[in-house]
C-alpha cells in the first residue's frame, strides 16, 4: 500500500479517536453538572457496643436513659444530598425489623448551623426511628445514630418526596466507636451491685461530633 495512503489512514483514525474521547468527556461532564436532585442513604450493620454474658446477667445491670437492657447496639444512617440541587423539607424514615427495640435516636453530626431545622425522634408505633430537616445543600450530610436493645434483621431506610431520586446502600465497614470505661459510670464497688449506666450515650462521640438540642422532638 502506498505509503501516502498508510499515512492518511493514521491520521484520519487518529483524528476518529481523538473526537470519540473528547465526545465522551463532554458527555461525562455533562451528566456530571446536570441539574437533579438526589438522596443517598447509606446504613452501617449493626455493632454490638455492649452485651452482658448470661453468667453474670444476674449481677450487671445495664441501664439506657433509665431502662435496663440486656444489650446495646448502634446503627448508622448517613443522609447524603448526592444531587446538584438543595432538597427542601425531607423526612427519612428508618425502619429496624425483628422486634430490636429503639432505645434512642440523635443526630450526631450535621451542616454547621443546621441544628436548628434537623430532629430525630422514635417512632412510637414500631420500630423505626424518623429524621426531619428543613433543607440539606448539595454534598452536605446528615449523621443519625441509633442504640437498640437487640440485633435488627434488617435495616430499611424510606424516603419519599416528588422530583427527588433515592438511592440507598450499606456501608461496608461500620462506623467505630470508642467507648473506653471512662466512659461508663460505674456504680457500686461489690461485684454482686455492679451497675453500669451511659447517661446521654454522647461522651463517646468526641469533641468534632456536636449534638443538637432538642434532636428528641416528636414533631418530625
Amino acid at each position: 500500500m502506498n505509503e501516502i495512503i498508510v499515512a492518511g489512514l493514521f491520521v484520519l483514525g487518529g483524528a476518529i479517536l481523538g473526537a470519540a474521547v473528547t465526545g465522551a468527556i463532554t458527555w461525562w461532564q455533562s451528566s456530571k453538572n446536570r441539574r437533579r436532585s438526589e438522596l443517598t442513604i447509606s446504613t452501617t450493620s449493626p455493632t454490638r457496643l455492649i452485651e452482658i454474658d448470661s453468667s453474670v446477667a444476674e449481677d450487671v445491670e445495664v441501664l439506657v436513659r433509665g431502662r435496663a437492657v440486656p444489650a446495646v447496639y448502634t446503627v448508622d444512617a448517613r443522609v447524603r444530598n448526592t444531587g446538584t440541587e438543595a432538597i427542601e423539607r425531607g423526612k427519612v424514615r428508618v425502619r429496624l425489623d425483628g422486634d430490636p427495640g429503639v432505645l434512642a435516636v440523635d443526630v450526631a453530626s450535621s451542616p454547621p448551623g443546621a441544628g436548628a431545622g434537623i430532629a430525630a425522634a422514635i417512632d412510637g408505633e414500631e420500630a423505626a426511628c424518623r429524621l426531619r430537616f428543613d433543607y440539606i445543600n448539595p454534598g452536605e450530610e446528615i449523621l443519625v445514630r441509633v442504640l437498640l436493645s437487640a440485633r435488627p434483621t434488617a435495616v430499611t431506610p424510606i424516603f419519599r418526596q416528588q422530583g427527588v431520586s433515592l438511592r440507598v446502600r450499606g456501608e461496608d465497614e461500620p462506623a467505630v466507636f470508642s467507648v473506653a470505661m471512662s466512659n461508663v459510670l460505674i456504680l457500686g464497688t461489690p461485684f454482686g451491685s455492679l451497675s453500669l449506666t451511659i447517661p446521654l450515650y454522647r461522651r463517646h462521640l468526641g469533641e468534632d461530633r456536636s449534638y443538637r438540642a432538642g434532636v428528641d422532638r416528636q414533631d418530625v
